[in-house]
């Protein structure tokens, strides 16, 4: 009986071993694409994270469409708690404070615009002032006195307040458009780290600054 050629046996042997293994590859080709891709995201990540983490150790400027403010190095702005335009915590904040500790709170700021409904400032601040009353029990108002930010007249106060076993102080900022447009800004932090923000505080809303005071903002509410 002949002998199969052994050129042509080599030759069969390959296409095998090739069908086979071009079956296997194939096979872990999506799974190829797939890690490939998350490695691209992971990369991708990265690199958002470490100029995120850059920016952090910068001063900036919070800019959204109806106005700026500040946001120090450490602060950077977080998802808007409801009905407020805009929210920034100090997210490199170390908490000493073990009450704190135990409810995850961080210091932050936050802007809400308001209309005043015909009420002048001075109306609006006494309506802001009975709302908060109701809704924090036991809030003190310590100071309140008038001054002009960003050339516009507003209203400055400092209250104390106990939630949740937790001291804190507040700095509330009640700032007038040129119409009936309303700006708050309440910065919340620990009473015991009052006096180390304070001048922070105080530097952020004086540096608050309406882009244009004629546009209705679609701010959340």
């Amino acid at each position: 009986m002949a002998q199969p050629n052994s050129s042509k046996v080599t030759l069969v042997l390959s296409v095998l071993i090739s069908l086979v293994l071009g079956i296997v590859v194939g096979s872990f080709i999506p799974k190829i694409e797939t890690a490939i891709q998350e490695k691209k995201e992971a990369k991708l990540l990265a690199q958002k994270q470490a100029e995120a983490e850059e920016q952090l150790k910068q001063d900036r400027v919070l800019a959204k469409d109806e106005f700026t403010i500040k946001m120090p190095a450490g602060w950077a702005e977080v998802p808007a708690m409801p009905s407020t335009s805009a929210t920034v915590m100090f997210v490199k904040e170390v908490v000493t404070n073990e009450t704190l500790q135990k409810i995850n709170f961080k210091s932050y700021y936050a802007v809400t615009y308001d209309t005043l409904n015909k009420r002048g400032l001075a109306g609006y601040v006494t309506y802001l002032k009975g709302t908060l009353q109701k809704l924090l029990l036991g809030i003190r108002f310590i100071s309140d006195k008038t001054e002009k930010i960003g050339g516009l007249e507003a209203r400055v106060m400092e209250a104390e307040v106990t939630q949740k076993g937790a001291d804190f102080k507040v700095l509330i900022v009640v700032i007038k458009g040129t119409g009936e447009d309303v700006w708050t800004i309440s910065f919340n932090t620990g009473k015991d780290t009052w006096d180390t923000y304070k001048d922070a505080f105080y530097s952020i809303a004086r540096g608050f600054q309406l882009k244009t005071s004629e546009k209705t903002p679609d701010a959340k509410k």
